[in-house]
């Protein structure tokens, strides 16, 4: 377990080294760049058997031990410079993919500034913008930089990936911009447009809508007022609906200010889980209880992680659903005998398993979910 740094040790461990009187803030910079460096090999040590979460426990242990890093410059309050916690980082990367699907794929990370949120994919081709030259000399080499701004960057045309990117995580920066930007939907959403002010919000969809329709995307913004009490104001609604329309799997929960405050920030955030894109967007914010009043809060990591695991599990069952469905035979599909003389190569397996039927008429034929066996033999029963 890592020693527990005070700030008050912290402080003295910087008047004793400060030999060539750097700002404060270059030490936090710098503490950050190594904890992940840390991180990251002890995140490399984990047997591949391990629970899915396991990586979040190591980065909570660690994020734990670090001392407060809240110094802030003129630059960094202009840039909006909150790095994500260590274990947020790990929790979102888990939930954006497995380590099987993340492997070689092309990932997106438009504001990606210290690179905690791409710690752990060094497997992946990462393709990252940053605004701060001195940012990008710190992230590692898999990384594919662009000292760009991301308000204005086109991420297809500036990374060559004119098919989009297979994911896409981000924790941009938040803020009012004072007007609204008219943000285009993809072909086929039930608006056109959709008007925005908040900075988070427009990076964000400029962002999901450069990956690929079958991909999955996870972003932290910020909550929608500093008390939070999980209140969906302003343009979020637009947001939400929008997303629950148009996008399978959302996941939407707020975590409270304290849990980042070891970053500089206090301010509550937002995390939202996005799935891949509706063959045909519907209408579903409309119906009566399908999107929350009130986004959920968290206000401790534990809870987090609770939360996490609950999202893993309803992705699981909501896969093995659609596998299933896809396996089932439709209803003009013909017997192992069909008439144009084509075989039937159904086969037993971890999706379907053959119907067992009661009639003695004729051998049966038909293959059902096996996450569906038991009920559907009591209901026949």
């Amino acid at each position: 377990h890592p020693v527990r740094h005070s700030r008050e040790s912290y402080d003295r461990f910087v008047s004793i080294t400060n030999a060539g009187n750097h700002p404060r803030r270059t030490y936090d910079e710098n503490m950050e760049a190594a904890s992940l460096d840390i991180l990251r090999d002890q995140l490399e040590r984990i047997d591949d058997e391990a629970p899915p979460l396991a990586g979040f426990d190591v980065a909570q242990r660690l994020y734990d031990g670090l001392p407060p890093l809240t110094a802030r410059t003129g630059a960094s309050v202009a840039l909006q410079q909150y790095s994500t916690p260590s274990p947020i980082a790990v929790l979102a990367q888990r939930l954006l993919a497995t380590k099987d699907e993340l492997k070689n794929a092309h990932v997106l990370e438009p504001t990606i500034g210290n690179g905690s949120l791409v710690s752990t994919l060094a497997q992946s081709h990462v393709y990252g913008v940053e605004i701060d030259p001195e940012r990008l000399k710190r992230l590692p080499e898999y990384v594919h930089t662009l000292q760009a701004d991301a308000t204005d960057t086109a991420f297809r045309q500036a990374f060559d990936q004119p098919n989009g990117f297979d994911f896409v995580i981000a924790n941009p920066p938040f803020g009012d911009t004072g007007r609204a930007k008219q943000i285009s939907l993809p072909d086929g959403s039930p608006e056109a447009s959709m008007p925005i002010r908040r900075l988070d919000q427009q990076i964000m969809l400029a962002a999901l809508h450069a990956r690929k329709p079958e991909g999955r995307a996870v972003f932290i913004t910020g909550a929608d007022n500093a008390f939070g009490n999980g209140d969906i104001e302003g343009t979020s609604r637009f947001v939400l609906n929008y997303l629950h329309d148009c996008y399978e799997g959302v996941e939407v929960v707020d975590i409270a200010g304290e849990m980042y405050a070891k970053q500089g920030a206090a301010y509550p955030i937002r995390l939202y889980v996005v799935d891949e894109r509706k063959r045909t967007p519907e209408i579903v914010h409309d119906q009566p209880g399908r999107i929350p009043e009130k986004i959920p809060v968290i206000r401790s990591y534990p809870d987090l992680k609770l939360w996490a695991e609950g999202v893993l599990a309803r992705r699981n069952e909501r896969e093995v659903t659609i596998r299933a469905d896809q396996l089932v035979p439709s209803s003009n599909t013909g017997g192992p005998n069909q008439e144009n003389g084509k075989s039937d190569d159904r086969s037993e397996n971890e999706y379907q398993i053959p119907y067992v039927a009661f009639s003695k008429v004729s051998d049966p034929t038909t293959m059902i979910p096996a996450n569906l066996s038991g009920v559907i033999y009591e209901a026949l029963n």
